[in-house]
């Protein structure tokens, strides 16, 4: 695995430790699965304004979701 110094103030190195130990895992555990549901935080929105921009284009409301998915729930058991 590669590494990388990445510099984070005093204070915040001190808060990673202290939940770390918490948590009983190592510091390096805590920052890795922030950074990583961080990343992830981002692909869900992406995800998410996809639904939305694809609901409004076809004019579909929140109500109409769940007819929506027992439709294409049915056409895939054809």
């Amino acid at each position: 695995m590669a590494t990388d110094p990445i510099k984070l103030p005093d204070q915040l190195i001190l808060k990673v430790k202290e939940a770390a130990a918490r948590e009983e895992i190592t510091p390096e555990e805590l920052v890795r699965d922030a950074v990583e549901t961080r990343l992830s935080r981002g692909e869900w929105r992406k995800t998410i304004e996809f639904g939305q921009n694809n609901a409004r284009a076809r004019g579909l409301k929140p109500e109409d979701i769940d007819a929506e998915i027992a439709a294409e729930r049915a056409e895939l058991k054809r």
